[in-house]
């Protein structure tokens, strides 16, 4: 999605300084540089289905618990409000009234690991991850597990993200 413009720099980044030191005997690149062109060019995370492609690659949807994320049914008034939005104003100030109150009776925590862990009961919420594998990500997983099964001793996985953490700070995450 959206992450993709800062993908693509770092692209830049990878092919000007780093790829030219590689030695092409022993290693391969493969760069998949947008699984989300709809996010790309709407500016959003989540993809022509409403599905945070992030939190789609589930190993296998038949055992996976849908109802996973407990938190997110305590906020989800919060987070999905009905109704038309109005007035913009107060439909901010609203906004911020009811982040104020529902931290108060839910805890900041409740809405941090509501958005966080995401969910897969209500489509059109927030970071919504899908009842099975998007199109991309079936695509995806094809790729990852022939590489997966390639001839490659060591294979290392990159994965660009763009809104975690402290601004201006890159964190780096080591999946096991």
């Amino acid at each position: 999605g959206m992450e993709g413009y800062i993908g693509s720099v770092m692209l830049d980044v990878f092919f000007e300084e780093i790829y030219t030191e590689l030695d092409k005997k022993d290693t391969g690149v493969l760069v998949i540089a947008n699984v989300n062109p709809y996010g790309m060019k709407y500016m959003r995370r989540y993809n022509e289905n409403n599905v945070d492609l992030n939190r789609n690659f589930i190993l296998d949807w038949s055992s996976f618990d849908l109802t996973s994320n407990k938190d997110y049914p305590e906020v989800k008034e919060f987070l999905q409000p009905e109704g038309k939005i109005g007035n913009a104003l107060w439909h901010e100030a609203g906004f911020y009234l009811s982040l104020g109150k529902t931290a108060i009776t839910d805890g900041a925590d409740t809405i941090s690991d509501a958005l966080l862990t995401g969910q897969y009961e209500y489509p059109q919420g927030v970071y919504y991850g899908g009842n099975g594998d998007e199109v991309s990500t079936a695509y995806l997983k094809d790729v990852f597990e022939k590489c997966l099964d390639s001839d490659y001793d060591n294979i290392v996985h990159i994965d660009l993200h763009s809104g975690y953490g402290p601004r201006y700070n890159m964190v780096i995450f080591n999946s096991v």
